[in-house]
């Protein structure tokens, strides 16, 4: 079975820079950390993994720390 996951990041706090010409949130301009949604899919799908075998694939669109 492949399994596939969307995962993004998002500000890790409540204040977030806007670029005043786009309109759109500054992704660099804080910390950030990865949905909490998005981290149960994951579980989800790892332990589905386990019990019927096949593999996990991750998607992000995230320009920041991306790892294994």
């Amino acid at each position: 079975m492949k399994i596939i996951v969307c995962m993004k990041q998002m500000p890790a706090g409540t204040k977030v820079d806007i670029d005043p010409e786009t309109g759109a949130m500054k992704r660099m301009s804080g910390d950030t950390r990865t949905n909490p949604y998005d981290l149960l899919a994951l579980e989800t799908a790892i332990s589905l993994r386990e019990k019927l075998g096949g593999t996990v694939t991750v998607l992000t669109l995230s320009l920041i720390h991306i790892s294994e």
